[in-house]
């Protein structure tokens, strides 16, 4: 009977897997066909009305699967849902986006790193990582060299506790969030107050970067 229930269960997962499968690979269709421009993006989602908020998150968690920019899609909301709401489905669509790829690491990723790197060493591992877990992610959140997915899959891998993830995560993304977007909303007529605004942002960022990563070994040493 458990070995029954047990292949069914098998079963059931890999027609799940299957139809996740084809669903990303439809979005990646979808996704090429846009040609990959701001303004075929923006037409796409506002030709859908109502369900455009639905693509446009979709999109942003096919970005966790499929290489593309998405900071596209970011533009794309603020030409279409302006500087609020743009910033709100963008931050909502990178955030499920995130969830699903350190959940998928954290499920598949870990156990098969542990079946060839020896406990001990990921056990101290983890442990330097949950020392500075804090300011490390949200450093690498906001530095634009790192790869968002990258991190997301990385940390997936690692004991970090799935809140801290989260909450980094949420936090780190939302300043480059909002430029992007903002920049979407303006990107016809971008006036001397949005640059200054906009630079005024990365000014903060770059001060931001510079004192977690003072704390980020510190942190690492205690």
């Amino acid at each position: 009977m458990q070995e029954t229930a047990r292949g069914r269960h098998r079963i059931g997962q890999t027609r799940a897997a299957v139809l996740l499968g084809l669903l990303l690979l439809a979005l990646a269709l979808l996704a090429y066909r846009l040609e990959l421009r701001p303004e075929t993006v923006e037409r796409f989602i506002r030709d859908l009305g109502t369900w455009g908020v639905l693509a446009s998150i979709a999109l942003m968690v096919l970005h966790s699967f499929v290489p593309f920019p998405a900071e596209l899609v970011a533009f794309a909301n603020g030409m279409v849902y302006g500087p609020i709401w743009g910033t709100v489905v963008t931050w909502v669509g990178a955030m499920l986006g995130a969830l699903v790829a350190f959940a998928l690491a954290r499920r598949a990723g870990r156990p098969l790193v542990e079946r060839f790197v020896e406990r001990r060493h990921l056990e101290r591992l983890d442990r330097r990582i949950a020392a500075g877990s804090v300011p490390v992610l949200l450093l690498v959140r906001l530095l634009p060299v790192v790869s968002f997915n990258l991190v997301n899959y990385g940390v997936g891998l690692t004991r970090v506790p799935l809140w801290t993830f989260l909450w980094t995560t949420g936090l780190g993304i939302l300043p480059p969030t909002v430029v992007m977007v903002v920049m979407g909303d303006n990107l016809e007529h971008l006036t001397g107050w949005t640059w200054g605004a906009i630079l005024a942002v990365f000014l903060a960022l770059s001060l931001l970067w510079w004192w977690l990563r003072g704390r980020a070994p510190a942190e690492d040493a205690s």
